[in-house]
């Protein structure tokens, strides 16, 4: 039986600036990713599923269950879904495998079919779609490889740093890359060459642990407690008291979030003046993804079983 569960709030707005979730969507094991694709929720669970929903009708819808992987003793466990992406009715799933090392499977209407195998033994992070259907992945050793998904095969490797991976992320259009790493640097990459387009002025002393992009702008949130902001207009960054484990930006690039403190609070502010908002209150655990669905609507989720559905404009 699946453990999913879909929890609809009315409190919207508490005194003080604060916004309580407006819907809670709850499944079974605990979500390390998701994303969302034509009004439908993809939830990467470490549980072997993803679980996906309807978002317009606030409906659970289905499940892709990957079988079972051996570990090192022998013992038949479930995958870890570490990232899930999906692009034309394509989802790609990234999950740790036989003896702990990282596979890549490509599920269609046909099925599930692997594009990397635990036995080509690469320790994956996370894996997105480009805009041409390749698949851009980003290992923990800070290489960056694109794949075709047609012949199963490395189109490309760079290594644009020598020290560990922080974050990555694709564009809206996912014609470029931003790629950070455990130095606080910050790097803009062509996601069909691999090319360096440029390296962004970070002001991180420390690990950058995520990156969002959207509409232009670029943030960041590191190990250093700072918050980096990369608009066209100019750049800035400020100071939280805690480390940032995830951060946000909306479509249009005029909102973002950050996670903020250790009450798992996430805080709202103006791109272009760097002006605080309200507080986004609810999460039970450390907030771990942030994506915007509009410029007044975003999901958040947690290393746990929830994923937060938030109002900003009630």
């Amino acid at each position: 039986m699946r453990w999913i569960w879909l929890v609809l709030l009315f409190s919207l707005t508490a005194p003080g600036g604060e916004i309580r979730p407006s819907a809670v969507f709850t499944v079974r094991g605990f979500v390390n990713d998701f994303v969302v694709s034509d009004g439908r929720l993809f939830v990467a669970t470490d549980r072997g599923s993803v679980d996906i929903f309807d978002l317009e009708r606030m409906k659970f819808l289905r499940s892709i269950v990957l079988d079972p992987v051996r570990t090192g003793r022998g013992e038949r466990v479930p995958v870890r879904i570490l990232s899930v992406d999906v692009r034309e009715r394509k989802v790609l799933i990234t999950g740790i495998a036989d003896e702990g090392f990282r596979a890549v499977w490509v599920f269609d209407k046909s099925g599930l079919h692997p594009l990397i195998k635990a036995s080509d033994r690469l320790m994956i992070k996370e894996a997105r779609f480009d805009r041409e259907g390749g698949v851009i992945v980003g290992t923990f050793g800070s290489e960056l490889i694109r794949y075709s998904v047609e012949e199963s095969a490395p189109l490309y490797r760079r290594k644009p740093s020598q020290t560990a991976i922080g974050d990555l992320a694709m564009d809206e259009r996912r014609a470029s890359v931003v790629m950070s790493d455990e130095e606080g640097r910050v790097r803009l990459l062509d996601a069909r060459t691999g090319r360096l387009l440029r390296e962004l002025p970070s002001r991180h002393l420390d690990q950058v642990f995520h990156v969002a992009t959207a509409g232009g702008v670029i943030v960041t949130g590191g190990n250093d407690r700072r918050v980096c902001v990369f608009t066209p207009k100019g750049d800035y960054d400020f100071r939280t008291g805690f480390p940032v484990y995830s951060v946000g930006v909306s479509p249009r690039g005029k909102r973002g979030l950050f996670l903020h403190g250790d009450a798992q609070v996430l805080q709202l502010f103006d791109i272009e003046t760097g002006e605080m908002g309200a507080k986004l209150v609810g999460h039970e655990a450390v907030v771990n993804q942030i994506r915007f669905l509009d410029e007044r609507r975003v999901l958040s989720s947690e290393k746990g079983p929830r994923i937060l559905l938030w109002d900003l404009e009630p």
